[in-house]
């Protein structure tokens, strides 16, 4: 039987929203939908984490994610954050956040260094 590849990953700093925090920007006569200022800071530096971390192909078919949240207070609500580190890992360390077929996660108030700890396995 194949052990499934996992993917272990950190991304060291205070964790954002990925939802509740967008602004509605204009080019011409085109409106879109931007991230916030810090959850898009928050896509830079995890991106660049993964650079770091992970240099492998995209983890391919069926996916479980595993995520531990450390942070400060109660709030950025947990699938709040879940969904910004979906958007993160999109291009990077898979191809789509469809993959996902298995999602659980953790929130841990208080406990420093403030980060978000990631496990991406092949789901079984």
């Amino acid at each position: 039987m194949k052990t499934p590849k996992s993917v272990r990953l950190v991304v060291l700093g205070k964790p954002r929203s990925g939802k509740n925090s967008q602004r509605i920007l204009q080019a011409g006569a085109r409106r879109f939908v931007s991230k916030s200022k810090a959850a898009g800071a928050w896509l830079l530096l995890a991106r660049e984490a993964y650079q770091k971390q992970y240099r492998g192909p995209k983890l391919q078919g069926a996916l479980a994610i595993h995520i531990d949240i450390y942070q400060s207070h109660h709030v950025p609500d947990g699938d709040n954050v879940q969904a910004l580190v979906w958007d993160s890992l999109k291009g990077q360390v898979i191809s789509d956040d469809g993959q996902f077929v298995q999602w659980s996660g953790a929130k841990h108030v208080g406990e420093k260094p403030y980060r978000v700890e990631i496990l991406v396995t092949e789901a079984a």
